[in-house]
């Protein structure tokens, strides 16, 4: 075996790896990524009850569906 085709070898794919790596640095991604949609919160056959101070129910609030829009805060309810 002739170590100097070893080393001629090792030394060309040193160049090769090298290339591949500065050259790869500098490339813009074609197709970026967005960032996904926000998500809120939803609750199915929510029933939500608010208390007094004391601990006595004071308001309930029963729906079918509740869904928070991520994007303005705004809530939706389908009763």
């Amino acid at each position: 075996m002739n170590w100097n085709w070893v080393g001629a070898t090792a030394l060309l794919m040193a160049g090769v790896l090298s290339y591949g790596i500065f050259m790869g640095h500098n490339r813009v991604d074609q197709n970026p990524v967005e960032a996904p949609p926000r998500l809120g919160y939803y609750f199915k056959d929510a029933v939500i009850t608010e208390t007094s101070v004391a601990g006595a129910p004071h308001l309930r609030l029963a729906a079918r569906s509740i869904e928070q829009n991520a994007v303005d805060d705004s809530v939706s309810w389908n009763m």
